[in-house]
């Protein structure tokens, strides 16, 4: 039997209630007494008991208030909730009295009546079954979350994303942002549904914009609207490969080889913040996998550094192979810092990118010539331009995302 929270709980023998009312049953001798849980019925005769609302369906475990009312012999309403009393079982003798305010209870078993009654003394009680349909809660079953969520990018517009689903799950949904925060949950922000996705475990997102970061959310979907919590990763879209001219000049020795001449570009590039590539020379030794062209990888448009009050930067090449044509938009002619540079760079290569068969002893020595190009040259020169000797101080072209 349920059992009121109450500071006072009682139980009587229904017959003796029924016939004799509540302060008799208990056999108090003070009809003052303060135990009795509530006050006498000040009316003379009690009719039509009746429980607002009659009948309902809850969750088992959630309070249920009401409102319990009676009719004197002028057929006026009084409120009686106060003097409720109750039993779980319909056969049972005892019930239990309630002393709250209004009538409170919780709701412990599916499928269970209650039987509510009040009583004046002197007279036949009424009394009134009210039938509470109890329904479990059932928890909709929780959806995994797919794991390994990955994301990486080689490029400028798009992010890859990657993923391993969870056992029985085939349709996903992912929710995005620009910034460093992921949506809450897979119904905000921008959204690519289970339908773009299909059953794939990987996915593309396309139109980004250049050098941004975006956080993602992927979650399971059972199809039909349910989706689980997710998880989270963001990712930056690469930025465009810029190339500028070195402050410096050296000589053939001086450049140090080919590693002495990426360490040169990096430490000018840092020098005046730009940071977070890696910076290699636009040169070209005469060893096999030493030629610009394989040293230095293009995947995205290539920019120069043109300074921001001058202009910005331009578009010099918007692929390896535009770059490798003997034909570029703009000329590289620009320093780290966004000014002019001089004219005249170290490069010992083709117009292709290949080795030109000058490099000063692979750029170790002042004696011999060295292959050169022009800053200032849309055209093939600007990789190839003829020779210098070696002893002569020239400047490198330098470029990122190495």
């Amino acid at each position: 039997m349920f059992k009121n929270s109450s500071k006072s709980k009682f139980y009587l023998p229904l017959a003796c209630f029924l016939a004799l009312g509540f302060s008799s049953c208990r056999g108090d001798s003070d009809s003052d007494s303060d135990d009795s849980g509530a006050e006498e019925l000040n009316i003379p005769v009690i009719n039509n008991l009746s429980i607002n609302p009659a009948n309902l369906s809850v969750t088992v475990g959630a309070s249920v208030s009401f409102l319990a009312e009676t009719t004197d012999d002028e057929t006026n309403k009084i409120d009686v909730t106060s003097h409720l009393v109750w039993s779980i079982d319909p056969d049972a003798e005892l019930f239990e009295q309630n002393s709250q305010f209004p009538f409170v209870f919780k709701a412990i078993a599916p499928g269970e009546s209650y039987i509510f009654a009040v009583s004046k003394e002197g007279t036949i009680a009424k009394s009134k079954v009210t039938v509470f349909e109890i329904e479990e809660e059932i928890p909709e079953p929780v959806l995994a979350n797919p794991t390994g969520f990955m994301a990486s990018s080689d490029s400028t517009s798009s992010i890859d994303l990657a993923w391993t689903a969870a056992d029985g799950i085939s349709q996903h949904q992912i929710a995005y942002l620009p910034g460093s925060v992921a949506p809450a949950t897979c119904a905000d922000g921008i959204i690519i549904s289970s339908a773009l996705i299909d059953a794939a475990l990987a996915y593309e997102v396309e139109s980004l914009n250049t050098s941004s970061e975006y956080s993602f959310r992927i979650c399971s979907s059972d199809g039909e609207g349910r989706l689980s919590a997710g998880i989270s990763v963001t990712q930056t879209t690469r930025a465009n490969h810029r190339v500028f001219v070195t402050v410096g000049t050296w000589n053939g020795l001086a450049v140090g080889g080919l590693d002495g001449a990426d360490e040169k570009c990096q430490l000018e590039a840092d020098l005046y913040g730009l940071t977070g590539e890696t910076w290699k020379a636009v040169l070209s030794g005469s060893g096999i996998g030493e030629s610009a062209l394989a040293r230095i990888t293009v995947t995205r448009s290539v920019y120069n550094t043109r300074s921001l009050g001058i202009g910005g930067p331009e578009l010099v090449a918007t692929s390896d192979l535009d770059l490798w044509d003997s034909l570029i938009a703009n000329a590289a002619r620009y320093q780290a810092n966004g000014a002019l540079a001089g004219t005249s760079v170290w490069t010992g290569s083709s117009v292709s990118g290949g080795f030109s068969g000058a490099n000063c002893a692979n750029w170790s020595s002042t004696a011999g010539n060295g292959g050169r190009g022009l800053a200032t040259s849309v055209t093939g020169t600007w990789i190839t331009q003829g020779t210098s000797t070696c002893a002569t101080l020239n400047r490198l072209y330098c470029i990122d995302g190495q």
